[in-house]
């Protein structure tokens, strides 16, 4: 899993053109959006699957 944070992503959806974070997992978009939601999101997962 690799996460990407530090600028502006652009993503080629118009109804969220840019975002701060984006989550690759296994070669795929897992998740975009807000830096601190993803990061939330990620610790919820973590949390259930422990």
């Amino acid at each position: 899993m690799s996460i990407y944070y530090g600028g502006s992503i652009i993503t080629v959806n118009d109804n969220q053109p840019l975002v701060d974070a984006g989550v690759i997992k296994r070669e795929k978009i897992d998740a975009i959006g807000n830096l601190q939601k993803i990061k939330i999101k990620l610790i919820e997962s973590l949390v259930k699957n422990y």
